[in-house]
């Protein structure tokens, strides 16, 4: 493979492959090339997707592992604007850890890549449950930004309007009129 790692050459050679090992047999075999990229140094983005889609695809589906690789690979991906990427990440994460989206940081950056890859109702449903438990004035104000940005991918100006607003009173100011 071209960055140190390994590639089965034709997809034929992979199936023959996958065909004669049993699901069991995979899975461990995922969990070993996970633990042997977590030995390595993280570095490339590639590396960090594959212990994360490796991680997913174990025996062991160590939560923790799961949430801990696919979160910061989605995060990677959403700074690479991989967001379809990223969506895959955040969701395994969530279908995997239980609780993970009330954190706050992981439900806005789901937000985030929901918003980019045209999925707004849910990024709204991430969005609006970081700004219920947000105390912070200006960080408020930027996710009923997100929240805006939300609304007018879906054309829904009403609800884009007043989520701006809501971000102006958050800030404790009055929002402009609009005569």
């Amino acid at each position: 493979s071209q960055k140190g790692g390994y590639d089965f050459l034709h997809d034929r050679v992979r199936e023959a492959f996958l065909n004669e090992v049993r699901k069991h047999e995979v899975a461990k075999i995922h969990d070993r090339i996970a633990a042997t990229l977590e030995q390595s140094q993280i570095g490339e983005s590639d590396q960090l997707y594959a212990i994360a889609r490796h991680s997913s695809l174990g025996e062991r589906l160590e939560p923790k592992n799961v949430l801990f690789f696919n979160s910061r690979a989605g995060q990677e991906a959403i700074k690479n604007y991989a967001f379809e990427e990223a969506y895959g990440f955040f969701k395994t994460a969530a279908e995997v850890s239980s609780g993970v989206e009330d954190l706050e940081s992981f439900s806005e950056s789901f937000g985030d890549a929901c918003n980019e890859t045209k999925r707004a109702r849910e990024a709204l449903d991430h969005y609006y449950r970081v700004i219920v438990k947000c105390t912070d004035p200006v960080s408020k104000a930027k996710l009923y930004t997100k929240v805006t940005r939300a609304y007018l991918a879906n054309l829904e100006l009403a609800q884009a309007r007043e989520a701006l607003s809501q971000g102006f009173r958050a800030l404790g100011n009055r929002p402009p009129r609009n005569d």
